[in-house]
C-alpha cells in the first residue's frame, strides 16, 4: 500500500526550510500560538543566514497564528 509522505526540501541557495519550520515550532512552543503580536528580532550575517531568509519568508507568507 502506498502512503503520501511529507518532503522537506533542504532548500536552494540561500534557503533552509527545515530549520525554519524549526525555528517557527520553537517560537510557537516557546511563546504560544498565536505569534502576530510578537515582535522578532534577526541579528548576525543575514546576507548568509539561509535560516533567517527561510524563516522570514515563512512568517510573510504563512498563517501563522494557528
Amino acid at each position: 500500500m502506498h502512503r503520501p509522505t511529507d518532503i522537506i526540501s533542504e532548500g536552494a541557495g540561500r534557503e533552509d526550510p527545515a530549520q525554519a519550520l524549526t525555528d517557527l515550532y520553537t517560537i510557537k512552543e516557546r511563546f504560544g500560538t498565536n505569534i502576530d503580536d510578537l515582535t522578532l528580532g534577526f541579528l548576525g550575517d543575514l546576507r548568509s543566514a539561509g535560516a533567517a531568509h527561510a524563516l522570514i519568508e515563512l512568517l510573510a507568507t504563512a498563517q501563522c497564528h494557528v
